[in-house]
């Protein structure tokens, strides 16, 4: 019983405005990236025993499975509060965190374009 008022105190505390704070933040994230870990682990990756256009197919079929969770991934990690407060610092850290899960999102766009069109100096560009 006691439990359940627990539960109780911890939902009338966040309905109540209780601070969000960065320890919080990181939970979330952790969260957010575990989950997109399994659900990637969840697809085969390409097999690269063929040559040339076999691989390219087989990788175009892998990033295009595998590139819609990482753009819902960075989707969500953006779309997280922001702890309040804070320091300066862990600020800087999460925009340079959040700017470079951006780009990798871009490079994944790229090695998906490269691939499915059989583009292999794009591939290995991206």
């Amino acid at each position: 019983m006691w439990i359940v008022g627990l539960v109780a105190v911890g939902v009338l505390l966040e309905g109540c405005g209780a601070a969000y704070t960065k320890q919080d933040f990181i939970a979330r994230a952790d969260a957010i990236c575990t989950t997109t870990v399994r659900a990637t682990r969840l697809i085969a990756p390409p097999s690269f025993g063929h040559a040339g256009p076999e691989q390219l197919r087989a990788l175009s079929g892998y990033t295009a499975k595998v590139l819609p969770l990482v753009q819902d991934e960075a989707n969500r990690l953006r779309g997280l509060p922001r702890p309040q407060g804070g320091a300066a610092a862990d600020k800087t850290t999460l925009t340079g965190f959040l700017g470079a899960f951006t780009a990798l999102v871009g490079d994944y766009e790229n090695l998906q374009t490269a691939a499915s069109q059989a583009d292999a100096p794009g591939v290995a560009r991206a």
